[in-house]
């Protein structure tokens, strides 16, 4: 028999969806279509994931914008996230020094709690209604 969620759990489930939804939309052109940030194949953003460079382990940097970025099944679960494309390509984006502070953050951890998970989550499904009605996806 499964133990039932906790309220933790179910908060973590719900941000994570609202969060991906999130990633991969704003990726999205105006038919669509993402790119994935390793292999740059293009898939329908509602067939594409939300891959994390840092593991969604690491708390810190789990919502964390610039951790996560479109991929294809291929490359974020059969070669488990492409990670030195993943990271290369960070580092042209947004820097190396940036890079660096976000790897630091995820190794000194950090938890959110329910009311800060609340607040995201929140503003998420904010974020994605207003790229649903500007994008005109259904």
């Amino acid at each position: 028999m499964t133990k039932p969620k906790s309220e933790r759990q179910k908060a973590i489930g719900k941000l994570d969806d609202a969060f991906s939804k999130y990633i991969r939309m704003s990726a999205a052109d105006y038919n669509g279509y993402v790119f994935c940030f390793t292999c740059r194949t293009p898939h329908h953003w509602k067939d594409a994931d939300c891959g994390h460079f840092i593991p969604r382990a690491r708390m810190a940097t789990r919502w964390e914008p610039m951790n996560c970025k479109p991929q294809c099944k291929r490359c974020n679960l059969h070669r488990h996230g492409e990670r030195d494309i993943f990271r290369a390509e960070l580092v042209r984006i947004y820097g190396k020094d940036a890079i660096e502070a976000m790897e630091t953050r995820a190794r000194l951890g950090g938890k959110h709690g329910l009311i800060q998970m609340g607040a995201l989550l929140q503003d998420y499904k904010a974020k994605n209604k207003k790229l649903r009605e500007e994008k005109g996806f259904a």
